[in-house]
């Protein structure tokens, strides 16, 4: 693996438990890959890639890395960042955060709703309009979790059928800045993580 004078940027690596097969899946040279998601089926991996990072932008866009073809392709695109990518509970498509209806208004260019896609890049829905809206993750085939980030410990069960949200605050949070990250475990139960 390179030392740490030869990554200047974040890049996206995969590696056995044991510590074998450590393969480096992005290749940006100016730009930073994070936030990465494991497809159901483990064949691919979706995350963000910030496409102007070296000149302070927030033009982040989602890919997507395919094992089975050793390609990568892109599914998001536009001026805004689109982020936290997670699939759905089939694979078929992804739910992620984006800041695309806010990114032209200085006051409001943080806020951000959930989407989504399918990972050809057809299909755009937007799933909630608070502006507030981040860190989604699939319970189940029609249950999404997400934080409100007005409250740190704040988090939305929304039925996607039906749109309609329970919310609900966890006691114990681990929280560092914009490193907040939670998921759901890998057989989807309602168990959460959080890691920074």
């Amino acid at each position: 693996m390179p030392d740490n004078s030869e990554l200047e940027n974040h890049h996206i690596f995969v590696i056995n438990v044991d510590g074998s097969y450590l393969k480096q899946l992005t290749f940006f040279e100016n730009d930073e890959a994070f936030e990465p998601s494991w497809c159901p089926d483990g064949s691919k991996i979706a995350f963000s890639w910030c496409i102007d990072c070296e000149l302070f932008g927030r033009n982040v866009e989602i890919f997507v890395y395919d094992f089975n073809s050793d390609s990568l392709f892109q599914v998001t695109n536009h001026l805004a960042a689109d982020d936290f990518p997670i699939w759905s509970l089939y694979g078929d498509c992804l739910v992620f955060a984006s800041s695309r209806n806010y990114h032209t208004a200085d006051t409001l260019r943080f806020r951000t709703d959930l989407y989504s896609i399918n990972i050809d890049g057809t299909d755009l829905q937007q799933i909630t309009n608070t502006g507030y809206a981040t860190n989604p993750i699939w319970m189940g085939a029609k249950t999404i979790i997400y934080r409100d980030f007005r409250d740190t410990e704040t988090f939305v069960k929304l039925n996607i059928e039906t749109l309609s949200g329970v919310l609900f605050k966890l006691c114990l949070m681990f929280y560092s800045g914009l490193g907040f990250r939670f998921m759901s475990n890998g057989n989807r139960s309602p168990n959460l993580i959080a890691s920074c």
